[in-house]
């Protein structure tokens, strides 16, 4: 597991330990470690099986366990708080992954893209494709389909609010073509490209900005988050 891309200011640590106050891209990760960003920080964390976990500004994540390789393989990602963005392959060749945000647990079934906000705790859970198994204690089991979105009840654990569309504060629609890094991987970028922002955000539309691929949303259309 690699810290794949490093963009503002992001701290690694190990327990009480700083390991890092500026990481670097392709910093080797293990378990215990901690991926925190600042207010102008992201950064994305690559799974053996190319399994991917963004984090937005102000935003931290801990790898809480890391056993295993392959099939027989067992990876714990805990959102601590913030925003996160995970693209789970779901294939089994890394065996079992699991994400944790306060006292709820996500699982996948198949190649599944979600979001999970911890701005505002117990938090919430968006899918935007594939299937995710949603459980809080032994209170609250759900299953989530792409499109979908569940906000945790504060004062009843047993309650949630379903919703069969995805809040886009910090996602937007664009209608743009991918162009390529060197590494072959998709990022979209809106400077010298013939495309609008179907869903105007502030700083969305800011000449420049690089926009990091979330979801293919039909012929031409992408769903991006920043």
């Amino acid at each position: 597991m690699r810290l794949s891309s490093v963009d503002g200011q992001v701290r690694i640590a190990q327990g009480t330990e700083i390991l890092a106050d500026q990481a670097v891209a392709n910093t080797p990760l293990f378990e215990g470690t901690r991926v925190a960003t600042e207010e102008d920080g992201r950064a994305e964390i690559q799974l053996e099986d190319g399994s991917v976990a963004r984090l937005s500004p102000n935003s931290a994540l801990t790898l809480a366990v890391l056993r295993g390789q392959g099939g027989s393989g067992e990876t714990e990602m805990v959102l601590e708080g913030g925003l996160g963005y995970f693209e789970v392959q779901g294939g089994g060749q890394a065996g079992t992954i699991k994400i944790r945000f306060g006292d709820s647990v996500v699982t996948v079934s198949g190649y599944t893209v979600l979001r999970v906000n911890l701005d505002s705790p117990p938090g919430e859970l968006a899918v935007f494709s594939g299937n995710a198994h949603l459980e809080r204690g032994s209170t609250l089991s759900i299953d989530l389909h792409g499109g979908e979105s569940a906000t945790l009840s504060g004062s009843d654990a047993a309650r949630y609010e379903l919703n069969d569309s995805i809040e886009t504060r910090l996602v937007g629609l664009l209608e743009l073509r991918p162009r390529p890094d060197a590494d072959g991987r998709s990022r979209l970028q809106d400077g010298g490209h013939q495309g609008v922002c179907r869903q105007r955000q502030p700083g969305l539309e800011r000449p420049g900005r690089e926009w990091e691929l979330v979801q293919r949303a039909g012929a031409g259309k992408y769903l991006v988050a920043l």
